[in-house]
């Protein structure tokens, strides 16, 4: 039996789309050795058609998507972004008898539960490995490798741009403004980085994550999002000082009852192998009670590691081509769990007051979390300058409930002795 032959159309033809297009053309070889799949480039269909493009043969450019629905192509990969018209186009090529292979976590996070269902009713696959993690296979973990195994807890950096700033105020004293032009210049961030710095990239991912996980529907934008553009220098030495790094995670919790997905900075203690994830390195931390704990970590983004994540896709679909017709894709959401209310997140927390270099303000504030029922873990006090009259009071609590802890923080601030609004962190 002679390989099988997988036609390709390609949506998109930027970093990520001219990437996968030279590999399938210059490894076309080493593919069919390994994989036993005769992969062929069909039609790349791209905004100007004029426009040269590196290793891509111009006969094969269009800038009609209607050309993707030629019988030639089984699969298409989409690499364009955006979300309203891509969705659309991606509805249309499902109904059209074509398998999907997608980069695009907009649409995932969004959508992905109306698309896969129309997938399943026409008997055909979507690929979305790379909408999370790029080169790091944390969907393929989660949905083979664990299949069976009971997730507790899913800790992740899944945004690259924000652990590269984060590293580089960090380890080089820098800004964020300085650490995200160094980040830019680098080609790890975007002209516009706001989905990055503001959580929303880290939430749509986390939201991928958590449907996976539990076939209940998740969408980005339920996800409790805080950024990181209030991180300061004095943030990430109040870090070193309690033997931790800040680092921005998605956190998703599960329970019998319910779900909890979050996204915000955390102080990461130094021992806990994500503290030491650097750069534009992303990483997943996978929590249970059968496997223990599993770590997985590699670049997160770029034109060869997300071409990695669309080729394991485009694999599994070509060794599979003839199956998804006769079957449906194993998947089916199966509702809605309840996502837990912020105010019931239970969390380790960092505060940090402003206060006046007077006696008994200690004692103060540790009362009022007390009365709230917060426990202190540790504490620790400083002046700011010795003729200033003020200090700095750093507490480190145990873990205690989001709504519990806004109101303390809420009652300490309206102290006299405190001089401003207290800086909260969460803890891992």
């Amino acid at each position: 039996m002679g390989p099988r032959t997988v036609g390709v159309g390609l949506l998109g033809c930027g970093t990520v789309g001219g990437t996968l297009a030279r590999t399938l053309q210059s490894d076309h070889e080493r593919l069919l050795r390994e994989t036993g799949l005769d992969f062929s480039l069909r039609r790349v269909v791209v905004r100007d058609a004029d426009k040269s493009r590196e290793g891509v043969p111009s006969t094969l450019l269009s800038t009609r998507w209607e050309d993707l629905l030629s019988p030639e192509i089984q699969v298409v990969v989409e690499v364009a972004g955006g979300a309203g018209p891509t969705f659309e186009i991606l509805k249309r090529l499902i109904v059209g008898g074509k398998h999907i292979v997608t980069a695009n976590k907009v649409v995932v996070s969004e959508h992905g539960d109306e698309l896969l269902d129309l997938a399943r009713r026409h008997r055909r696959w979507v690929g979305f490995e790379a909408s999370v993690g790029a080169g790091v296979p944390v969907l393929h973990l989660v949905r083979e490798a664990l299949a069976g195994t009971p997730v507790s807890r899913v800790v992740g950096i899944l945004n690259g741009t924000t652990n590269y700033i984060l590293t580089r105020m960090e380890e080089c004293s820098e800004t964020q403004e300085a650490a995200l032009r160094s980040a830019q210049r680098a080609g790890f961030a975007e002209a516009d980085p706001s989905m990055d710095l503001d959580g929303v990239d880290a939430a749509q991912k986390a939201a991928i994550l958590a449907t996976l996980l539990t076939r209940q529907v998740v969408h980005g934008r339920d996800v409790p999002t805080e950024g990181i553009r209030q991180v300061t220098a004095s943030d990430i030495a109040s870090a070193r000082r309690f033997q931790c790094s800040l680092r921005l995670l998605a956190l998703i919790t599960c329970e019998a009852s319910d779900l909890e997905v979050r996204v915000h900075p955390c102080l990461v203690p130094s021992r806990h192998p994500l503290a030491s994830v650097r750069d534009q390195q992303n990483a997943v931390w996978v929590e249970s009670p059968l496997s223990g704990p599993l770590l997985l970590s590699g670049l997160g983004a770029g034109g060869g590691p997300t071409t990695s994540a669309l080729l394991a896709d485009l694999v599994d679909i070509g060794w599979h081509l003839g199956v998804f017709e006769d079957a449906a894709p194993p998947w089916e959401s199966v509702g809605r769990l309840r996502l837990r209310p912020s105010g019931e997140s239970v969390r380790r927390n960092y505060l940090r007051f402003a206060v006046a270099d007077q006696a008994g303000v200690i004692g103060e504030v540790t009362t009022i979390l007390g009365s709230h029922g917060i426990s202190i873990e540790s504490v620790h006090a400083g002046v700011e300058d010795g003729s200033s009259g003020e200090g700095t009071l750093e507490i480190l609590t145990d873990d205690s409930r989001e709504r519990d802890m806004a109101d303390a923080v809420k009652a300490c601030e309206a102290l006299a002795q405190v001089l401003g609004p207290c800086r909260r962190i969460r803890c891992l």
